[in-house]
């Protein structure tokens, strides 16, 4: 059996579903959570933390319409991480967005408009300020160097399944059924050629790594 969250947090969404549409609100959590630390939203438990769930028969039909919000929605292709859980919960975990792509913003609105950022448990939308500190930490982009190794051999297992084991811990089973390859790749810490970046060094590199 899956324990839920009882409380709304900084990386917790409650949203229940009623009828046939997803709430015309989402695409503000999804932002939020892209341009912030990332964080899962649970479909089927009201603001109160109360249980309402989902019937079967509408499961398939609002996970196609958030993967399709996430497709095509913002102006970057968003990648949410959906189960079901037991007991007719939808969970969709948000990965944080790299600096690089900030911020996420839904196309019909615009910026600052279809902008959020999640701020304790608001979805605040973003001004002038939020805009430039985006604009500054974008120009970095160091963290996605890409060194042409594979990871296999620069990686530490232990790195990874420490944080794996953190991640489970603050967001439950976000990774089930994923390879650790995936996850990597999902992270940026791997590109799609699996070479190293530097992001990847720094997080999971073994003890001669980075010295390489």
């Amino acid at each position: 059996m899956n324990i839920l969250p009882t409380t709304e947090s900084d990386t917790v969404e409650f949203k229940e579903v009623s009828g046939e549409s997803l709430p015309k609100d989402l695409w503000e959590v999804i932002s939020a959570f892209s341009n912030a630390d990332g964080g899962s939203i649970y479909l089927g438990i009201n603001t109160l933390g109360l249980l309402v769930g989902i019937h079967p028969e509408k499961q398939d039909k609002f996970i196609n319409d958030i993967v399709s919000l996430c497709n095509s929605g913002f102006n970057h292709k968003l990648y949410p991480e959906i189960k079901v859980l037991e007991n007719h919960v939808i969970q969709v975990y948000i990965p944080s967005t790299p600096a690089t792509m900030r911020p996420i913003f839904s196309e019909k609105r615009g910026v600052p408009k279809g902008a959020r950022v999640r701020i304790g448990t608001a979805n605040v939308q973003v001004d002038d300020e939020w805009l430039r500190r985006f604009g500054r930490a974008a120009q970095g982009g160091a963290e996605l160097v890409e060194f042409p190794v594979s990871y296999k051999e620069y990686f530490s297992d232990n790195s990874v399944d420490t944080y794996l084991q953190s991640v489970e811990k603050k967001r439950g089973n976000v990774y089930a059924g994923l390879s650790k390859r995936v996850i990597l790749k999902k992270l940026r810490a791997i590109t799609s050629n699996v070479h190293v970046t530097l992001f990847g060094l720094l997080a999971f590199s073994n003890s001669y790594g980075l010295q390489e």
